[in-house]
């Protein structure tokens, strides 16, 4: 943790927000190289899996393949993981808010559910999001209140809220 040792001896913080914490990028599969021809049989929100991270072809450390969609999460978890050991270690108790979670991860971080839209719809699913990871071991879980992307109106945030 090199790295946060450097950033903490500059501010020294109590806590931090992991965002962006799977593996991502900002093309689809591989950036320079061709989207892969995965076949998917299941694509949620009409979105292809591989759209914003890496190419389902890729592999990680010790030949996980990324198509096993644990492995995706999992790289979030464990720098959630890393990270609550490194204020352990400097003796605190830290306030860690992580995008990408797995199954238990609530031990070491929370959640935040992602960047969502100042729509009803949002709100709707940003409630069942938070009682969902109620299950998944998660207790702290939060959504962007009134939305993030778009405008929101005033009774759409006090009904969030």
């Amino acid at each position: 943790m090199n790295q946060f040792d450097k950033f903490y001896s500059m501010i020294p913080v109590d806590g931090i927000w992991l965002d962006m914490n799977e593996p991502s990028n900002f093309c689809n599969g591989e950036c320079g190289f061709p989207e892969s021809n995965f076949p998917l049989d299941f694509i949620p929100g009409g979105v292809n899996l591989d759209s914003k991270t890496l190419d389902l072809n890729a592999f990680h450390y010790g030949d996980a393949n990324h198509i096993d969609f644990n492995t995706h999460s999992l790289f979030g978890f464990m720098e959630g993981k890393a990270t609550n050991a490194w204020f352990q270690k400097e003796k605190k108790r830290p306030m860690i808010i992580a995008r990408s979670t797995f199954a238990t991860s609530g031990r070491y971080n929370s959640h935040w559910l992602g960047d969502n839209s100042s729509t009803w719809d949002y709100l709707k699913w940003s409630v069942a999001g938070v009682f969902n990871f109620q299950m998944f071991g998660v207790p702290i879980v939060g959504a962007d209140i009134c939305g993030f992307i778009g405008d929101t109106t005033e009774e759409l945030c006090l009904r969030w809220m």
